[in-house]
């Protein structure tokens, strides 16, 4: 007498959320087990994932290249087989870098003193206070 067994699709390792900037890549690794081994494919919430810009890897691994916000969302690995269904989903938030550059000009008794100053503000930034010390006023 044979025992014929099958297991619906689980997940070894689901994917991750991730936080990036603007012109980065992105990984999301998914990776499932069931009997019959389950075809394993990724979906975009709401959208396809962005043509041309993204390849799933032989390990089931998903690289999007050149991320934009329109990048955004919720990423789902969908492991299947004839026993059943399995889903894990990740998010993938995408911050834009704001860059800035100024230049200050200083005037002294020997001519002018030109600062170039360039400075970009973090994603997510903490913004801090730090009470004066000493008799520092603003004119």
């Amino acid at each position: 007498m044979s025992s014929l067994s099958a297991e619906r699709p689980s997940f070894v390792k689901r994917p991750g959320s991730q936080v990036l900037l603007v012109d980065q890549s992105v990984e999301f690794r998914c990776e499932a087990r069931g009997d019959p081994v389950p075809t394993v494919r990724w979906r975009k919430e709401d959208g396809d994932l962005p043509k041309g810009r993204y390849e799933i890897r032989e390990d089931h691994t998903l690289k999007i290249r050149r991320l934009s916000s329109a990048d955004v969302g919720s990423y789902t690995c969908v492991a299947e087989n004839m026993v059943g269904r399995a889903e894990a989903s990740a998010t993938l938030t995408v911050h834009v870098r704001i860059e800035s550059s100024w230049s200050q000009s200083v005037i002294t008794q020997k001519g002018v003193i030109q600062y170039n100053k360039r400075a970009w503000i973090p994603p997510n930034p903490k913004p801090s206070w730090e009470p004066r010390r000493g008799n520092t006023g603003v004119i």
